[in-house]
């Protein structure tokens, strides 16, 4: 950025002494005399033309400059918004304006995207796994405390609350037992519904 502020303002004062010297030459300016009284109209006319002119050409050189630097920025401010809306996959492509400290942030900003996707992706497979791995007993268990609420097994000590205490299971205790694993297997439905990105909300 720094380097391009500086081209800017020798573009620009460049610009003005090379139309100057050439108008200069090719005689459509005559030399400065040394009394400015003795300028006329003219020449002042003439030369401020030539100094709109290098100012028309200066303001160019910065216009193509500012749209080098703006044009990169733009689309890093767009593959941004897009990640904030869920699409992971986004990245800056390669933008040929794109130099110096420009071209550092677009490969910083694709490399922190390819990293939050990794996290992602590591978040869903750990999720499901997770799900996988407690839904089965967590079934085996809603069926054994449906079974022992609706009296097709015996009320064991070992069943009575899930703690191994030895007194008979009450109907109360198993109902709770039950809505309990209803519960939680909902949960894990939950977390296995999620485990994709981005979520469906």
């Amino acid at each position: 950025m720094a380097v391009l502020s500086v081209v800017t303002i020798i573009a620009s004062t460049a610009a003005f002494y090379i139309i100057y010297a050439l108008a200069e030459r090719w005689r459509i300016v005559a030399p400065l005399p040394a009394n400015l009284e003795d300028t006329t109209g003219l020449d002042v006319g003439i030369t401020l033309g030539v100094c709109v002119l290098g100012l028309l050409l200066a303001l160019a050189v910065a216009a193509w400059l500012a749209r080098r630097i703006v044009r990169p920025l733009a689309a890093v401010g767009e593959a941004a918004r897009r990640i904030a809306e869920g699409d992971l996959a986004t990245r800056v492509g390669n933008v040929t304006e794109a130099q110096g400290e420009t071209a550092a942030l677009i490969a910083d900003f694709n490399a922190m995207a390819d990293r939050l996707q990794r996290m992602a992706d590591d978040v869903s497979v750990w999720n499901a796994q997770i799900a996988h791995e407690l839904r089965t007993p967590l079934t085996i268990l809603q069926g054994r405390l449906q079974g022992v609420k609706d009296g097709l097994f015996p009320s064991t000590p070992r069943w009575s609350t899930g703690c191994w205490r030895r007194s008979p299971v009450s109907p109360a205790w198993s109902r709770i037992c039950a809505a309990s694993a209803l519960r939680t297997a909902g949960i894990l439905n939950s977390i296995s519904a999620r485990s994709t990105w981005p979520p469906n909300s």
